[in-house]
């Protein structure tokens, strides 16, 4: 998946949720909702708080493959906006 606008993450968040509850990570599929349904009041909030959960996510050892390479794909596109900011 590439992660070259808010939408695709978003989307990308939605798939992580389901593939979460699915693995019955609920504590972790519940920081993810919590994170979609708050309001941000800068671009740097939401995608700080976005790699901080993504981080705790990606010690899962049960990901999928396809979905752990998009969890690392996200990251390195927060990194990068980081970077370009």
């Amino acid at each position: 998946m590439e992660f070259n606008d808010n939408n695709t993450i978003k989307e990308f968040i939605g798939l992580l949720i389901l593939a979460l509850e699915n693995m019955n990570e609920v504590e972790l599929r519940d920081e993810l909702i919590g994170w979609r349904d708050c309001a941000f009041t800068t671009s740097t909030e939401y995608l700080g708080e976005l790699k901080v959960i993504l981080i705790k996510i990606r010690g899962i050892s049960v990901l999928d493959a396809g979905i752990n390479n998009d969890l690392n794909g996200c990251i390195n596109a927060i990194d990068k906006a980081f970077e370009e900011s």
